[in-house]
């Protein structure tokens, strides 16, 4: 099965891959930046939302901040906790709790897009 994907999948496509290596791939430099101008704002958007929703300013990107806002200020339970014992906020728990809060969908949203626009 291998051999039959290697034959005529990949070893098809080796030339291609090679040329487009050797030469590079264009890039819109205006495109990219409007994008990641886009992005920006709606990180910003979803920071603030995240903000609304606790009821007062508290970093997004700190798990212990985030995990006081959560667990001890909003009392949703503690779905599993870290190797130190603090209240986990990893993506996991948090695609849990988003099915019942809105705080959680909100953070793994900008979760995704901040990923996104660092990369």
């Amino acid at each position: 099965e291998l051999a039959r994907i290697y034959e005529t999948l990949e070893r098809p496509l080796m030339r291609v891959l090679f040329k487009m290596e050797r030469t590079g791939v264009a890039i819109d430099c205006f495109a990219l930046a409007n994008q990641s101008e886009e992005l920006a704002q709606r990180i910003e958007e979803l920071r603030a939302e995240c903000e609304r929703l606790a009821g007062h300013p508290f970093n997004i990107s700190s798990p212990a901040q985030l995990g006081q806002v959560l667990f001890g200020e909003m009392g949703i339970p503690v779905v599993k906790k870290t190797a130190s014992g603090a209240p986990s906020t990893d993506e996991e728990v948090l695609t849990e709790l988003a099915l019942d809060h809105a705080l959680p969908k909100v953070v793994l949203e900008h979760r995704r897009l901040t990923k996104l626009r660092s990369k």
